[in-house]
């Protein structure tokens, strides 16, 4: 699986996934990942998964639109 990104909640939002051969390798790609966020997002979550055989970790990164500034979050 190559590396998709979707784009979210009427692009309020970009998930990042891929796939990496190891746990420890996907710990790295997640934590890149995370540190460069695109354009207007920042980091908001993140997600490691195992396969059911342990051969791979898929990777799930999600970075939420920056607020324009002075605007408050819906609570």
């Amino acid at each position: 699986m190559a590396r998709m990104v979707k784009t979210l909640d009427d692009g309020g939002m970009q998930l990042i996934q891929d796939r990496a051969p190891t746990s420890d390798d996907a710990i790295t790609m997640a934590t890149g990942i995370a540190q460069s966020p695109p354009e207007g997002f920042h980091f908001w979550r993140m997600e490691l998964q195992r396969s059911d055989r342990g051969r791979r970790t898929t990777v799930r990164v999600w970075f939420r639109r920056d607020l324009p500034k002075g605007e408050e979050p819906d609570s």
